[in-house]
Formats: C-alpha cells, sequence, structure tokens
C-alpha cells in the first residue's frame, strides 16, 4: 500500500501565521497527504483544526484529528482501515 506524509512545524502563533495559512494550505493541496503530522500547534489560534476543516476541499477527502504529545495528526483514512 502506498501512501504520502507531510509533517509541517507551525512555531505556534509567533511566525506570523496569518501571511504563512494560504502558503501551508496550498502545499497540502498541492502533496495530497494522507497522513498530515503539525507541531507547536497554536490551540488558541485552533490552526491544525482550521487546516483539517479545508482538507477536503484540499485533498479530495476528510481527515480527523489525532492528538498526540507535543503533534497533531491529521488522517484522511476511515476509522479502523490498516
Amino acid at each position: 500500500m502506498r501512501f504520502r506524509v507531510a509533517t509541517l512545524n507551525l512555531e505556534q502563533d509567533h511566525k506570523r501565521w496569518d501571511a504563512r495559512c494560504e502558503l501551508v494550505r496550498a502545499e497540502i493541496g498541492r502533496l495530497k497527504p494522507d497522513i498530515i503530522a503539525f507541531n507547536e500547534v497554536c490551540v488558541p489560534r485552533q490552526s491544525a483544526r482550521g487546516l483539517r476543516d479545508v482538507t477536503p476541499v484540499l485533498t479530495g477527502y476528510k481527515h480527523r484529528c489525532r492528538k498526540a504529545i507535543g503533534v497533531t495528526m491529521l488522517s484522511g483514512w476511515p476509522e479502523g482501515a490498516s
């Protein structure tokens, strides 16, 4: 099985998120990853959730959030898929 993974450090909110957000979205749309891992998400700004909400438009399928210590993962695989 082939799948595509993308990772990105969102660097909380101190690195011009408003200016970078559209660039990040464009790259997600270009890569169309099955799994996306973000670290340093900004909880107050909901940066990972906002990216998750646009993945159906960008990739063609809905991603779900999975949280781990320091990392937020988005998966486009159906629940229980292996």
